[in-house]
């Protein structure tokens, strides 16, 4: 699947699921959109090539009904006049930047030289380290803080982008497009990054030559810590200015050249002419170069991203998608703990799981967990072949870690990756007992939160003696994919 496709199939997949303005998108738009793409594709054709052809179906019907939609599928790709805003404005301020001090001397320990050539060999190390890492299997680490505050600018930006689409689409669909291509945003960031850092590096080497073409430039370095800060001098300008300079046929410096930089010694200082070639020579091959190979390298990895975009259809939408297409039934699974089902939740969990999969969705309700046997849960539960597996609570018991928080953890031990539990936390026995004591019902709740939060599970509050119960699985990823009005 392409960039483009993805775009396209999570602005369907945010049309679908975001709540969305009068008819504008119906249970038989989405059937006949499935039907329709897999007459074309037909019965053997691949799950991704599938969801891609009902993408484009649904989108064209869709921009037919709200045409001013039809610029999000095309993205202002913001990236190409960003990207190359980005690198001419690190060209200009390399070669704003001034390295000649007053006299005009070029200090050859002066910051912006020494810091530059400090700072991308910290980039580079820190790039060899994470390589490591993943190569050795250890978790990839948070971008830095510069990644990271450009991912803010571009996420403003393109909010603001978009006015005219409806607000509960449009942050649907830049929250999850964030999401699945955060990994073509970072090759993305990380070339343009690499690219501006080598502008940099170019602008100084140009204001260098630019200067010493037309004034009169001399060489040499200044210190208050004399002799201490001589012998850094002396290696810094043999092993760094030096080394370099030397692969391409450049000799080394003298004794005598090193020693004629000291301007205590030497206040008139030596040519700078030989000391710019050294300079250009070291940075184009510390900076200039490794930066434009790292660039080219996440140029390719945006390429192969771009032909290859990463979607995961395991997620709830798009198996219900895929459900339709292969003729199969969602099999959900749901596991009391220490709670006897009255008939009328029974109901309601039957309405509840066929309002979030599908009308013929097969619900198991697994025979109740009883206390102490949470490190012992039924398999059922834990199969891979379930669209849904819920833990079911009652909200009149108090939440304790060694009963509700072991049964969790050995659920979210067992169950496969990828495939949550979530918890519904049953109102009704609740409400029977103590009707309209609202404070007293919140209490509860914000106890139960504070507990499930700290595991880490999703979780639903609900009546299920109430025929809206599936309201509340809103926004958990769940939801079918029809207009919320369909739900009511």
């Amino acid at each position: 699947m392409t960039e483009d496709s993805a775009r396209t199939v999570c602005l369907v997949k945010a049309f679908e699921t975001a709540a969305q303005p009068g008819l504008s998108w119906s249970r038989a738009d989405s059937a006949l959109a499935g039907d329709r793409a897999a007459q074309e594709v037909g019965a053997n054709a691949s799950d991704g090539t599938f969801i891609r052809r009902r993408a484009e179906l649904a989108w064209e019907r869709i921009t037919a009904r709200q045409p001013d939609l039809a610029h999000l599928g095309d993205d202002a790709n913001w990236h190409r006049w960003l990207g190359w805003a980005l690198v001419a404005s690190a060209l200009v301020s390399g070669i704003l930047a001034d390295q000649v001090g007053p006299d005009n001397l070029i200090n050859l320990t002066s910051l912006p030289l020494f810091g530059l050539l400090l700072w991308n060999l910290t980039v580079y190390a820190l790039l060899l380290w994470r390589t490591a890492g993943r190569i050795f299997g250890r978790p990839a680490t948070a971008s830095g803080p510069l990644r990271q505050a450009i991912a803010a600018l571009v996420g403003r930006f393109r909010g603001a982008a978009s006015d005219t689409a409806n607000a509960s689409f449009r942050t649907a669909y830049w929250s999850d497009w964030g999401r699945v291509s955060y990994p073509l945003a970072k090759a993305c960031v990380s070339r343009l990054l690499h690219l501006a850092a080598a502008a940099f590096a170019a602008g100084l080497l140009v204001s260098l030559y630019y200067r010493g073409f037309f004034n009169e430039y001399v060489a040499g370095w200044k210190s208050t810590f004399v002799p201490a800060a001589a012998r850094v001098v002396q290696w810094y300008v043999t092993a760094v200015l030096g080394a370099i300079p030397s692969l391409v046929g450049m000799a080394p410096p003298a004794a005598d050249e090193i020693a004629a930089l000291d301007l205590a010694n030497n206040p008139a200082g030596v040519g700078a002419a030989p000391w710019i070639h050294r300079i250009a020579l070291t940075v184009g091959f510390l900076v200039v170069l490794p930066r434009v190979l790292l660039a080219g390298w996440a140029w390719l990895a945006q390429q192969r991203l771009q032909r290859n975009f990463p979607i995961d259809l395991r997620e709830a939408y798009f198996q219900r998608l895929l459900r339709r297409f292969r003729g199969t039934a969602a099999r959900v699974a749901v596991v009391p703990y220490n709670y006897q089902l009255p008939p009328g939740v029974v109901l309601g969990l039957s309405a509840v799981v066929q309002d979030l999969f599908d009308p013929d969705a097969r619900l198991e309700i697994l025979d109740p967990i009883a206390i102490g046997h949470e490190d012992d849960p039924p398999d059922a539960i834990c199969s891979p072949d379930l669209a849904g597996r819920f833990v079911l609570f009652s909200l009149t018991a108090t939440p304790e870690d060694d009963s509700h928080g072991l049964l969790l953890g050995t659920l979210g031990a067992r169950v496969p990756q990828g495939q949550p539990v979530v918890a519904i936390i049953d109102e009704s026995a609740f409400r029977k007992r103590f009707g309209k004591q609202g404070e007293r019902l919140e209490e509860r709740r914000a106890l139960w939160v504070r507990f499930l939060d700290g595991a880490g599970i999703a979780h639903a509050f609900c009546d299920l003696s109430q025929p809206d119960a599936a309201r509340a699985f809103a926004g958990l990823g769940l939801a079918n994919a029809t207009s919320p009005r369909e739900h009511r």
